[in-house]
């Protein structure tokens, strides 16, 4: 498993495939008698979403792939790369050897005011129709379910959001890469003239910022031994 993130600025079919080398570089169960029969693509990308990439192409040839080699194209906005992993995971069920990458592209060649116009293109149109065409706005009406489903207080659910950005930015100090180092103090969270809303009950240190990166891992259906690594992680930390 190999993960990249932050500040990468390289077209995301070089991020991907760049993941995809490192993930089977590093991976116990990759020789070349147990190549990858198939490759899974989630890519968050908002010019991808416009369909103006072929990044199973891109993908393929920085890679040398074979030809004969299935490739599946997975775009779900802002679930895309669980829902790469899940695939990739059910394959790997059936017998297979799975290479899985998932990546994002969000900074480059769109404004940030335009990037959420893109990425609705992926949520269900009657979703949209209901004011529902952005992330944030998703995120916040989950939130309310959430807080309504276990009787959570909007006191006690920003002091959840709060412990959670903490935490957050804590692991992008550890990122060189990373856009977000600098911790959250009680008062800067609470401020709204720093912390403004985004989509109530969220605010801005509650949502995700806009990332270039990639990663990937290679599923096997077989037990071996999981290697993680990352550019900007430790082995100490990485093994908790």
């Amino acid at each position: 498993f190999y993960v990249s993130e932050g500040k990468d600025f390289r077209p995301i079919g070089v991020m991907l495939a760049d993941a995809c080398q490192k993930a089977l570089h590093y991976s116990a169960a990759f020789t070349s008698e147990l190549a990858p029969d198939c490759l899974v693509i989630g890519a968050m990308d908002p010019i991808g979403f416009a369909r103006q990439t072929g990044l199973d192409s891109l993908v393929g040839i920085e890679m040398n792939l074979p030809r004969n080699i299935e490739i599946h194209h997975v775009e779900r906005g802002s679930a895309t790369g669980a829902a790469a992993v899940e695939l990739g995971k059910r394959l790997a069920s059936s017998g297979l050897k799975v290479l899985v990458c998932f990546g994002e592209k969000m900074k480059g060649k769109l404004k940030n005011e335009e990037i959420p116009a893109q990425i609705s293109t992926v949520i269900a149109e009657e979703e949209r129709e209901r004011g529902l065409g952005e992330m944030p706005a998703v995120a916040a009406l989950a939130s309310y379910e959430y807080m309504d489903a276990y009787k959570v207080s909007e006191k006690q659910f920003r002091n959840i959001c709060f412990e959670m950005s903490v935490q957050s930015l804590n692991h992008g100090a550890l990122n060189e890469y990373a856009y977000f180092k600098k911790s959250v103090t009680r008062k800067e969270y609470d401020n709204p003239e720093i912390n403004r809303i985004i989509a109530k009950p969220l605010t801005k240190y509650d949502c995700s910022g806009s990332y270039n990166g990639a990663g990937a891992a290679y599923l096997v259906p077989f037990p071996i031994a999981i290697v993680l690594f990352s550019p900007f992680l430790t082995a100490r930390q990485l093994m908790g």
